[in-house]
């Protein structure tokens, strides 16, 4: 059994380093290397191609950074199209990174960069290594370009990604054949991971790919043929997940195909494939909440730098009450010590639609636990922010959740 995890030399037949060089604190290894084209003739032509790894990253690296797409050399131009191992580990002030015409990430490249809320993967990008973002805690989602192909992502990838609230993963095809999976622990330790797209291409799901993914909701499947799980239940890949609470989302002539095999352990599959809308930025600045300039009106509260009241307030464009009735997860602890009550809960609706600032207060700490991962989870569904003069504005909401046996 094949598994999708390559590293991207094996994409290379042969390789050789010209020498290393270091510009702007950046350290690149220049190398030539070949590869072979099959021509439309069944001939093979041998192409050379020069280019560059980029080999480290200085620690003090901060702010947003865009990888060049070459290096010029003695008069020669290098493309920059590899990140090599642990490249830009520990990097803990970078805040977000354009991969530019990066093809390959080997792994460890950004582990543990902590403060990394944003990567940009180019259409060209074909690998990601071992752990190649693990520990990055301020990641808050994972897209790639509609038309990327790639040939591997590897294991542990976005391993304890503990911000990390949703991921779209692309077309993976190795080009060796084989058994297309989705990487182990890709997901592991995900804590706020609420929903997944996984292409056509999977044909199963590597152990603990899940685990500890406690507040994941949805899952999207495009392969009408159910992904293979490790074992007749799969509950390595979803441990500290609450499994009865997600729904899995198939192609409408895949339904039977997920329910005949060890998917049924779900209780809800659909045929739903309507993906939720994602805020662009769902991490904020401070620097980027400022008291407006009539701040001293009755419905300001400076306190917290929010309207209270203003002309358009904000809307969610599901209906709140319905879509609160959906997701919740009755609390074991409070079903079982017949607990319930009113949970009221109070949010600030951000300018692009983001939610913020969530406090709960009810009788019990696992209804307002519950409370809060609903409003939470509502800010990938779509909500319209409040207007004060025309202008989106910080707005602080309140919405009481019922609870009852």
């Amino acid at each position: 059994m094949k598994k999708i995890i390559l590293t991207f030399f094996a994409l290379i037949c042969s390789i050789s380093c010209l020498g290393q060089i270091i510009i702007d604190g950046f350290n690149y290894n220049l190398s030539i290397h070949y590869i072979n084209k099959q021509n439309n003739d069944g001939t093979i032509t041998r192409i050379k191609i020069v280019d560059a790894i980029l080999v480290s990253a200085p620690k003090t690296l901060s702010g947003s950074f865009t990888i060049p797409t070459a290096i010029t050399h003695k008069g020669k131009r290098y493309e920059v199209i590899y990140i090599g191992p642990q490249a830009f580990k520990d990097c803990n002030l970078l805040n977000s990174i354009n991969l530019s015409k990066i093809a390959h990430v080997d792994f460890m490249a950004f582990e543990n960069c902590t403060a990394l809320t944003k990567v940009i993967f180019p259409e060209g990008i074909k690998s990601i290594g071992n752990n190649a973002f693990s520990g990055c805690t301020s990641l808050t989602d994972i897209s790639f370009p509609e038309k990327t192909r790639m040939t591997s992502i590897g294991i542990g990838a976005f391993m304890n990604c503990t911000n990390l609230g949703f991921a779209e993963l692309p077309y993976v095809h190795n080009n060796y054949g084989g058994f297309e999976e989705l990487s182990s622990n890709l997901f592991n330790g995900c804590s706020n991971l609420i929903y997944v797209k996984i292409p056509s291409t999977i044909e199963g799901i590597g152990s603990h790919a899940f685990e500890g993914c406690k507040n994941l909701t949805d899952i999207y499947c495009y392969s009408t043929k159910a992904p293979k799980l490790p074992n007749p239940k799969g509950t390595n890949i979803f441990k500290g997940t609450n499994i009865d609470g997600i729904r899995i989302h198939v192609p409408q002539n895949a339904l039977k195909n997920y329910e005949n095999t060890a998917w049924n352990q779900f209780k809800s599959i659909d045929t739903n494939m309507t993906r939720p809308q994602v805020p662009n930025n769902r991490k904020k600045e401070d620097a980027n909440i400022k008291p407006l300039a009539d701040a001293k009106k009755s419905n300001y509260n400076n306190e917290i730098d929010a309207w209270e009241d203003v002309e358009v307030m904000p809307s969610f464009r599901q209906g709140l009450d319905d879509f609160v009735k959906r997701n919740m997860k009755y609390p074991v602890v409070a079903e079982e010590n017949g607990i319930q009550g009113d949970v009221t809960v109070t949010f600030i609706v951000e300018p692009d639609g983001d939610i913020t600032n969530v406090e709960a207060k009810g009788p019990h700490k696992t209804l307002e636990s519950e409370a809060k991962r609903i409003i939470k989870l509502s800010a990938y569904y779509g909500w319209n922010p409040g207007k004060h003069n025309n202008e989106a504005v910080r707005v602080r909401m309140k919405k009481i959740v019922h609870f009852r046996l």
